[in-house]
């Protein structure tokens, strides 16, 4: 018996000392948790905090890690999280803290300015564990147990451990200079300090919740505070500090499938699907307070977001396309059905399913990471521009702000409100035409207190979407990429992203008349290109050339801003209102023929889309603009115009006339703008060879620079028309007079006939070449080749005149002279004539011998030395 009792009571023991480890354990599991000034439509105070002083004679250290976990609720202008003073000197001596998307960090009074340079995605509502490392000259930063910073710590050892720690307020001195904008509004939790370093394992541990160490300076899981002000604490279990739980939102009107899926695509946001029974059940419990409002009459309530449309009894999610690996479908009611393809949640919280065209309350899921974007007032941070879904206010969904302002629903007039949560008043309001309605997209907001510069009764234009900084936004609030914005498509299923689509911004001062400068103030530099396309005609009577052309010039007016330039490859063309708005350099072409000048188009574009920048963050128009200083804008403008030519016929028909385009700037623009040659061009983009030219060398005169712009091109003439023309008919003209030489003594008026005709023949051809040229004092050389052919064949009459003189003498028998007869000019005779022995006759040596001479000796030498010395001379020009 007595064994036995001493069994019973080791048991006792044993049992009771398992029963103490056991509450032991699940009282470490449960961490303390401080909430400070969370509540949303509280005044931010300075006089709301919790105090700890260390032991004055506590050691200093040379290491020092402090960690924590915090949860802000709402952003202010600095976001404390820890502040430790040493002393008066020395309040910064830890100050950890946050100025929207950039952490602070102060360690022995010093900034550690390298850390505040890295972007931080701090999201409210979400708990995020820190932890801050110093060691020897290096500072490390942790977030969610990652390596966020590591660099050269600023400052010197040792550290001074008897200060005093400030949970929720900033020092300014030692335990005071409180300012109510630099507070903690939120949840901190696990506050540790320790006197040496922790590793990398250590902290991503703590951050995974998987232990929780105290630490060895200070541990607020045991400290001892002083509490000043309201300030809530309570215990909870620790794994909830890293647990990830869904996000809701009810939208409580009833809407089709897919009109639930738009609006929940609206807000940066899907519709709700659970992934666990535990997400489901948190899923019922957020819409049992709309049970008699979502179809009141019925027992299935909600849209989940899973769909079988395509393929029957595959459910997939609606919003990834991916299939779903948990379903709640209940049992009571058929689930196959090429009819019912949508699925819906029931009030016992089990699913069923339904044609996607009835209507049942919609639920959207969002992320951490989702927020909504405000624009049109004056922040003075984009990160003040963000809102989130969170909560609810009368009934419906309250867009809570990042900082101070929210927009929530009056159901008594019907409209959305924009609150400013400090004050607690409505600074501006929205009315909706249909009560389903939401206020996304771009909206008119009548102001009923000052705001931004708005009196009361005022009207906002605003926007409100989910829209990225890098996206559109259509006026409903969906938005699409940004190089869709204005291409002449409708991207937007309202149209909007066509509306508005001028290119250029004007910042206020803008003075069309006056001129831009260059960089630094110099004279602006205009870049020309020339584009001749068509030599339409070419009056050498009247010295003059009309041509078809394009005169473009291209500079940088850095007073512009531009809009939508990378949506086409060709450009952006500013529109005729566009036009009107900005300076264009304006020019005189002072070589007109009788002004005659035609222009058939005009076009300003700007090709290139360099240094794109997002709008300002306060702006509801998001369209990119691009600066005009990096940007050149081009105009271009298509002439027929008529410009005077100096021919020069001198070596004509083997000419090369020379032609310009002169541009001249007016006088005004004296010292201000300037024709840059070195960078323009000169082209020709047509046919080359014309009838009578072929244009060639295009260039820029020498004489270019400054205010004068000289386009010069060569109009070589084309030698083959005119050698067949005028060349070759005049050779063979004297071919045909050198001919007569042969012709027998006795033939003279063959001899003669020939020889004028050709002579007139060659005179009419040279009359009608000269008509046809401009009448000039100058000797041409195709006036000396003419000169030479009809003097040949006046030479060669002359001579035919004096052979005839002293020619044959022929006799007859009586002595009478007589000349021979035709037939016999040529050694012919007539037919049936019978054969005559000639009479008797003298040949004077010297007529035969004139003729002689000149048709071998004088008229072929004369040629070929003529030839020489004019084609050499051709030649030579």
């Amino acid at each position: 018996m007595l064994l036995l009792l001493t069994l019973l009571l080791v048991l006792d023991l044993i049992n009771n000392a398992t029963g103490e480890e056991e509450e032991e354990e699940e009282k470490e599991q449960h961490v303390r948790v401080f909430s400070l000034q969370d509540d949303l439509w509280a005044v931010p105070a300075n006089d709301v905090y919790l105090r700890y002083n260390f032991s004055k004679t506590a050691e200093p250290v040379n290491q020092l890690t402090a960690c924590y976990f915090i949860r802000i609720a709402s952003f202010v202008t600095t976001n404390l999280h820890l502040s430790y003073g040493s002393s008066d000197q020395k309040p910064n001596a830890l100050a950890f803290f946050n100025r929207g998307e950039y952490i602070r960090s102060w360690f022995n009074n010093e900034p550690q300015t390298k850390a505040q340079e890295r972007h931080w995605r701090g999201f409210p509502g979400v708990w995020h564990h820190l932890c801050h490392v110093f060691y020897g000259r290096t500072y490390t930063i942790y977030w969610q147990g990652q390596e966020f910073f590591r660099g050269e710590l600023e400052t010197e050892w040792p550290f001074e451990t008897n200060g005093t720690l400030i949970i929720g307020q900033e020092q300014d001195s030692l335990s005071g200079g409180f300012d109510s904008t630099q507070i903690l509004r939120g949840d901190i939790s696990q506050i540790d300090l320790w006197g040496r370093r922790l590793s990398g394992r250590e902290v991503a541990r703590m951050a995974q919740c998987l232990s929780s160490p105290s630490g060895d300076i200070f541990s607020s899981s045991s400290a001892k505070f002083e509490v000043f002000g309201d300030i809530k604490e309570t215990r909870v279990p620790l794994e909830q500090l890293c647990s990830h739980q869904p996000r809701y939102t009810v939208f409580p009107e009833e809407r089709t499938f897919s009109a639930s899926t738009k609006l929940c695509r609206l807000f940066n946001a899907s519709q709700a699907v659970p992934t666990s029974g535990t997400e489901n059940q948190i899923l019922h419990q957020e819409i049992q307070p709309y049970f008699n409002i979502c179809v009141p009459t019925a027992s299935w309530k909600i849209w989940i977001g899973v769909t079988d449309v395509l393929k029957d009894g595959e459910w997939l999610n609606d919003h990834t396309q991916e299939r779903v690996t948990y379903l709640n479908f209940s049992t009571l009611y058929p689930v196959s059905s090429s009819l019912t393809n949508c699925a819906e949640m029931m009030v016992n919280g089990y699913w069923t399913v339904d044609m996607c065209e009835v209507k049942r309350c919609t639920v959207c899921h969002t992320e951490v990471a989702d927020f909504l974007f405000l624009r049109g007032l004056c922040f003075h941070t984009e990160h003040q521009t963000r809102f989130r879904l969170s909560g609810y206010a009368n009934g419906r969904p309250l867009f809570r702000g990042y900082y101070d302002y929210a927009i929530l629903w009056d159901d008594t007039e019907g409209r959305w409100l924009l609150r400013n949560t400090i004050s607690n008043s409505t600074v501006a309001s929205t009315k909706v035409n249909d009560l389903a309605e939401y206020p996304q997209g771009r909206r008119q907001w009548q102001v009923e207190q000052a705001l931004c510069g708005s009196v009361p009764e005022d009207i906002l234009s605003l926007s409100f979407s989910s829209c990225s900084p890098h996206l559109f936004m259509c006026r409903s609030g969906e938005c699409i990429s940004a190089d869709r914005r204005c291409n002449l498509r409708y991207e937007c299923k309202d149209g909007s992203d066509e509306d508005e689509c001028h290119v250029v911004v004007l910042e206020g001062g803008y003075r069309r008349h006056l001129a831009p400068t260059g960089p630094g103030g110099s004279s602006l530099s205009v870049v020309p290109s020339v584009t001749l396309t068509r030599v339409a005609s070419v009056d050498e009577i009247n010295q003059a050339v009309t041509l078809e052309f394009e005169v473009s010039l291209t500079w940088k007016d850095d007073r512009l801003n531009f809009k939508h330039l990378g949506v086409s490859e060709k450009g952006a063309v500013l529109s005729a209102t566009d036009i009107e708005k900005v300076w264009l350099p304006k020019y005189q072409m002072s070589n007109l023929e009788g002004g005659r000048l035609k222009r058939l188009l005009q076009t300003v574009v700007v090709r290139s889309a360099n240094n794109a920048s997002l709008s300002e963050y306060n702006s509801v128009d998001r369209d990119i603009q691009y600066p005009g200083s990096q940007n050149e804008m081009t105009i271009t403008e298509h002439y027929t115009a008529t410009f005077t030519c100096s021919f020069e016929l001198y070596s004509y028909p083997f000419d090369t006339q020379t032609c310009s385009i002169d541009l001249t700037f007016p006088p005004d623009y004296e010292g201000y703008v300037k024709f840059s040659i070195d960078e323009g061009n000169i082209r020709y983009s047509g046919k080359k060879t014309l009838s009578l030219f072929v244009v060639r060398d295009l260039r820029f005169s020498p004489d270019s620079g400054g205010s004068v712009l000289k386009a010069e091109f060569n109009m070589n003439r084309r030698q083959g028309v005119i050698l067949l023309t005028t060349f070759l008919p005049s050779v063979m003209l004297l071919s045909i007079s050198w001919a007569t030489l042969f012709v027998k003594m006795e033939a003279l008026n063959v001899r003669a006939i020939m020889s004028l005709t050709t002579l007139l023949v060659l005179y009419t051809l040279f009359a009608n070449l000269s008509n046809s040229l401009p009448k000039t004092a100058e000797i041409k050389l195709i006036d000396i080749w003419f000169f030479f052919i009809i003097f040949l064949l006046f030479c060669n009459i002359i001579v035919h005149i004096i052979a005839d003189r002293v020619g044959w003498k022929l006799k007859s028998p009586g002595g009478a002279k007589t000349k021979p007869t035709t037939a016999t000019a040529w050694n012919t005779k007539p037919a049936g004539a019978v054969e005559q022995t000639p009479a008797p006759c003298r040949k004077p040596v010297s007529s035969e011998r004139i003729l002689f001479i000149q048709r071998y000796i004088i008229v072929p030498s004369v040629f070929i030395v003529f030839n020489v010395l004019f084609w050499w001379q051709v030649f030579a020009n």
